[in-house]
């Protein structure tokens, strides 16, 4: 893999992690036409994760602020507010994790082939059209609908169901306003996957020097994947407050089919 593709690739990694088009479906699909080595793929992916995390941080960091000083605020309501959203998200985080605990290696075998990718891409899709007649007003998360977010969060461990868009959607779904929706998907998913992405880490040769990347392709990757992550959240934000985040749904079936349709004529 050349600096040229690490950059590439973060681009992708930036872009379609946040936009809910699934950016593990377009790594995939990515590194499979660049020829990168499979060995190498998930290692690769954990450091572009990282990058989308740091953006996520970034974009977040005065709400996180305001997070952990409202902790420990002298007004009780602006306390309770707080640590209830903190629990929300703690309760949300559970289901991924325990997900990832018992079928991480079933699923990461469907990483294998673009087939399952673009079956759940498409199905993706339809879960972003039905968000088109949406119109939520709730602000404030109950531990059901945490659950039922992180229940999603979940399921998005599938390759082709995107992250994004279906914590996104079932926020909708239970009538939250497009604000609160936004927020919460993203905030938890600063969790959700920089865990996943340290765990992963461990298990990959770039801890002890023997990946087949140089520093540059490294610093390339991160640095371009957190500048489009960025890019991205400020995009998403903007077309979800616009009641725009269904047309998402056109874009997931034509890169579904076309995927599809290409897997079954060139398989492997």
């Amino acid at each position: 893999m050349t600096t040229f593709h690490a950059l590439l690739l973060g681009v992708i990694q930036g872009l379609t992690e946040f936009l809910p088009i699934s950016s593990k479906t377009h790594l995939l699909f990515a590194e499979q036409l660049m020829r990168v080595d499979p060995k190498w793929r998930v290692s690769f992916d954990v450091l572009l994760h990282l990058g989308t995390t740091l953006a996520l941080v970034v974009f977040f960091f005065r709400r996180i602020i305001r997070i952990i000083g409202g902790l420990f605020s002298p007004l009780p309501e602006t306390r309770k507010e707080n640590w209830n959203l903190v629990l929300a998200i703690v309760i949300a985080t559970i289901p991924i994790g325990i997900t990832g605990l018992l079928v991480k290696e079933k699923i990461d075998t469907l990483f294998e082939t673009t087939i399952f990718a673009s079956v759940f891409l498409i199905i993706t899709g339809v879960v972003l059209f039905l968000t088109r007649r949406t119109n939520g007003v709730k602000t404030r998360l109950n531990r059901t609908d945490a659950l039922l977010i992180g229940l999603a969060q979940a399921i998005a461990i599938l390759p082709g169901v995107s992250r994004s868009g279906v914590t996104i959607a079932v926020a909708l779904f239970l009538g939250f306003a497009r604000p609160e929706a936004f927020e919460f998907s993203f905030l938890l998913s600063i969790p959700a996957v920089l865990g996943a992405a340290l765990l992963k880490l461990k298990g990959t040769g770039i801890l002890h020097g023997t990946s087949p990347f140089t520093g540059i392709d490294i610093t390339a990757g991160v640095v371009v994947s957190a500048a489009f992550g960025l890019l991205a959240l400020y995009l998403v934000k903007r077309i979800l407050l616009q009641r725009q985040f269904w047309y998402f749904s056109f874009y997931c079936w034509a890169v579904g089919a076309l995927a599809l349709v290409l897997s079954l004529v060139h398989p492997g």
